[in-house]
């Protein structure tokens, strides 16, 4: 007498479906795997009964005779395996056939394995218990997917949600920001312009301390306005205000105005500035944003020279390159560090510690030139070494 087929651990039992349309065979697969405990066995007749048994009991394993009339073994393999809440079921079809053509087609038709008739118990055994097994790993496998996809969608929820209340501080950070930046421009506006005021009767009723006293508020009403102007812009960057009004700007003009203003405030310092005109740009145009172009070179000088040292030295060049107009400001400054670089470009980023910083500025400056000069067409690149300085050169489009 043949031992009973063991029980595998399973933590699922939906039963064994049986679907033969011969009674004797139905009957005998059906005790004996009733025998070894694989209950529930349910039984069909036939290929129309045994699918809606299927959807109905979705059952861990179906034992489906091949040859059946009207709906075949392969035929309720193929809805079986078609259906979505199905498909995982392990399918076993019963057959006489053994060709490997026939084995083809019924693998192709879905099948998971197959039993020749007439049935060996011990294979019938040997079928079922390794059916039994990758169903429950099947099922082991589904709830594990189940459980990772729970678990994304909570952490995405959570994400969705902390990116929601980002979102919402940035707006507060924005609006806060354009709000100051404006409250402080209408007082700033007013201070400049009673300093200019000053200004022009200075000589006539102010002694020479008092004139350097009104010197310092005027550099620092200066500088106080290009922050606020920095900050406006970036306000406006952020929620897509910034216009570009493009025209003819010439070359030899643009570097004029842009050196006019470095070259008082290098010497200030004691700095030797020094600017490089080529011949070729008193006719040579760029279709660009003027009052944006000298906002980028003005940045970048103002740069070089803060970080530039007394008795150092900034230079300012252009030239023409195949499709580009190139602008490079050099200096002999402190440098940037090698670890420090991928940084130079985000907003807020500043070399110095704040609370040991020697040198003004938000750290705006090249995040707002590196993205107004997208805006241009163009880009920023740069090259540094502690101590022996940095070098920065704007690259714009040429259109001819």
């Amino acid at each position: 007498m043949l031992a009973a087929i063991p029980n595998p651990t399973s933590s699922i039992n939906n039963g064994i479906l049986i679907i033969d349309d011969d009674p004797p065979s139905r009957l005998v697969v059906a005790k004996r795997l009733e025998k070894a405990n694989y209950g529930p066995v349910r039984t069909a007749t036939s290929g129309a009964e045994g699918l809606e048994m299927a959807r109905l009991y979705r059952p861990i394993l179906i034992i489906c005779d091949w040859n059946m009339p009207s709906i075949d073994g392969l035929e309720v393999c193929r809805q079986v395996k078609s259906d979505s809440q199905l498909s995982g079921i392990y399918f076993i079809l019963l057959t006489a056939r053994d060709s490997v053509q026939d084995l083809v087609v019924g693998l192709e038709a879905g099948a998971d394995e197959f039993l020749t008739k007439p049935i060996d118990h011990r294979e019938l055994s040997a079928r079922v218990r390794a059916g039994m097994r990758i169903a429950d790993l099947q099922q082991q496998l589904l709830e594990t997917v189940e459980h990772l996809e729970d678990k994304v969608a909570d952490r995405t929820r959570e994400i969705r949600t902390k990116n929601e209340q980002l979102l919402r501080a940035n707006r507060i950070k924005d609006d806060f920001l354009a709000n100051v930046s404006h409250e402080l421009r209408t007082p700033l506006t007013s201070i400049i312009t009673a300093t200019r005021l000053l200004d022009m009767k200075a000589k006539e009723v102010l002694d020479d301390r008092q004139q350097q006293y009104l010197g310092i508020i005027r550099a620092s009403s200066d500088h106080l306005k290009v922050l606020i102007n920095d900050l406006i812009d970036f306000t406006r960057l952020d929620a897509n205000l910034i216009t570009i009004d493009t025209d003819e700007v010439a070359l030899d003009f643009i570097m004029t105005k842009v050196t006019s203003i470095i070259d008082p405030v290098a010497a200030e310092k004691g700095i030797v500035f020094a600017s490089d005109l080529p011949a070729v740009f008193a006719v040579e145009k760029l279709v660009t944003d003027e009052n944006r172009l000298a906002q980028i070179l003005l940045n970048l000088l103002s740069n070089a020279v803060k970080f530039t040292k007394l008795g150092g030295r900034v230079q300012f060049k252009a030239e023409v390159i195949p499709g580009f107009v190139v602008f490079e400001v050099r200096d002999t400054g402190i440098g940037i560090p090698y670890d420090l670089q991928a940084e130079v470009f985000q907003r807020f980023h500043q070399l110095e510690p704040l609370l040991t910083k020697q040198h003004g500025g938000l750290g705006v400056g090249l995040s707002l030139s590196a993205e107004l000069a997208q805006l241009l067409g163009g880009h920023i690149l740069f090259c540094s070494e502690v101590g022996v300085g940095s070098t920065f050169r704007l690259y714009l489009p040429r259109v001819n």
